[in-house]
């Protein structure tokens, strides 16, 4: 039975990536790896259900991939960023699917679409 699945994010800089998403997008570190040494890092942050893997190592994938992340309500989630800093790279719009949908890129180029049911 599958439960759940936690999607990996590569980035070039933990630090900066847990800064952003933790005070850009509300999510929290769960935990991280830092070997030291300049050694790449690795880390979790999780938000309500969703759980990220955020990794330096290159082998863990390339940047610039793209998620889409179902949320109780894509409108208040748009609307909670409007005026911040986050860039966002796809207006809110409804989806022919059936979804109002917006997309926003993080730090990496690594794009995030949040959508809800219409």
């Amino acid at each position: 039975m599958l439960q759940s699945t936690i999607s990996m994010l590569r980035v070039e800089n933990a630090g900066k990536s847990d800064e952003f998403y933790t005070q850009k997008l509300g999510f929290a570190k769960s935990w991280g790896y830092d070997p030291g040494n300049g050694e790449p890092v690795f880390l979790e942050i999780t938000r309500d259900h969703v759980s990220l893997h955020l990794s330096e190592h290159e082998g863990d994938g390339p940047l610039g991939i793209q998620l889409y992340i179902n949320v109780d309500d894509a409108q208040v989630l748009h609307n909670s960023l409007i005026g911040s800093d986050v860039n966002v790279v796809e207006p809110l719009y409804d989806a022919e699917w059936g979804h109002r949908v917006f997309a926003i890129e993080d730090l990496d180029g690594n794009i995030l679409r949040f959508g809800s049911p219409i």
